[in-house]
């Protein structure tokens, strides 16, 4: 296991010294700290401004809020929304973070157009510790999903392609299924024996988690499908929401093989998300929020953001919502 190192060691020294300069100077540099076998110790006092960068992830840990901007993760205090410390990954661009519980996360990305990168790490009291990793020639992984109890990682790539890592062995996929003809948007595992994956040639695709092979594919969309959330729900038969480039959010039973009702949106939206009473939101590009009624597929109604387009959203508390936009912004948004 290795530690990502903290840059808040440069900011105190320019406390110290009291020279602006000097911070100045480790900002520019980038720090080419990155892994280490040493230890990160915590500095509680804040660090500087999130950039300008997109925010693609956000997902709750011990210490308050981890970020994902670009090369970089943020730690951010939950209720300020100030940034406390940061960590430079090794990886260009971050697509999005998912949260697997007692503080770990997969961090899903790599360098556009030349390799697709999957860390899972744990916020830790020295610092961040990386637990896996696994690398892939090609282009940027979109998503990845824990399945089989934790031991595999299914994840979505930009190569059109689903690779499947034993988390005990990251040194070689496991398997790689093909049949996708665009980018994999998402991946998320219905049930303890299917996983459905979307992508930007319009479809969805049930596989088996067991062996690989295709259970279903489904067709509807007539846009590239960009989102795509699970709904919590007591039917035996898991129902899932995908948003599509042709303007609908669609329902589905997906194991099923079932398109149940479409909304149609009045704007291009750019993620889903749901809140804490199981309610369909769209983040739409033309500065508002769409609550969707899936039962009569109308939007209910709009409520007005300035923060867009949204690259990721995190429930804050029963009634907010957190918003990370495309300059480096965080947004709490009250929902009623």
């Amino acid at each position: 296991m290795r530690s990502i190192l903290t840059t808040n060691r440069f900011h105190m020294l320019a406390t110290i010294l009291n020279r602006r300069d000097l911070l100045a100077g480790a900002a520019a540099t980038c720090l080419p700290l990155r892994f280490s076998f040493g230890h990160a110790h915590r500095q509680t006092h804040p660090q500087d401004s999130l950039g300008r960068g997109p925010i693609t992830g956000i997902v709750p840990c011990d210490g308050g809020l981890l970020v994902a901007q670009e090369s970089r993760l943020w730690l951010v205090d939950s209720d300020s929304l100030e940034p406390l410390e940061s960590f430079e990954l090794p990886l260009a661009k971050t697509t999005r973070l998912v949260g697997l519980g007692d503080s770990r996360v997969l961090v899903v990305g790599g360098d556009p157009g030349e390799r697709g990168v999957l860390l899972e790490v744990r916020l830790e009291s020295h610092g961040l510790t990386e637990l896996m990793r696994f690398e892939s020639e090609g282009d940027l992984f979109e998503d990845a999903a824990a399945v089989a109890g934790d031991s595999q990682f299914w994840i979505a790539g930009r190569d059109q392609k689903i690779t499947i890592v034993d988390r005990r062995d990251p040194t070689r996929p496991a398997r790689q299924l093909e049949g996708h003809s665009g980018a994999v948007t998402r991946v998320i595992s219905l049930d303890e024996e299917r996983v459905v994956t979307t992508s930007t040639d319009r479809s969805l695709r049930v596989w088996s988690a067991n062996d690989g092979s295709l259970l279903r594919e489904l067709q509807q969309h007539v846009g590239g499908i960009v989102d795509a959330v699970k709904l919590p729900t007591n039917d035996p038969r898991p129902q899932l929401v995908t948003l599509g480039l042709d303007r609908t959010v669609r329902l589905w039973q997906p194991t099923i093989g079932r398109m149940v009702r479409f909304v149609r949106l009045d704007q291009v939206a750019t993620r889903l998300f749901v809140d804490s009473q199981g309610r369909v939101w769209a983040c739409g590009r033309s500065g508002s929020l769409m609550l969707l009624d899936l039962g009569a597929s109308v939007i209910e109604r709009h409520l007005p953001i300035d923060e867009f387009p949204c690259y990721a959203t995190h429930i804050d508390t029963d009634t907010t919502v957190l918003l990370a936009g495309s300059h480096g912004t965080l947004k709490r948004v009250t929902l009623d």
